[in-house]
């Protein structure tokens, strides 16, 4: 979705951790951020 781009570009991929073949995503910047996690719960419960 456009409207979360910024959103899924402030999440970092971690290849390969914490086992090969896994792809762990860091949501520590949007936590950081209140605004971020602030559109990210709207999101998440918006019906």
């Amino acid at each position: 979705m456009k409207e979360f781009q910024d959103l899924k570009d402030s999440i970092r991929t971690i290849p390969d951790y914490p086992i090969d073949g896994v792809q762990f995503r860091d949501i520590t910047t949007v936590l950081q951020n209140a605004s971020l996690f602030k559109r990210m719960i709207e999101g998440m419960t918006k019906q």
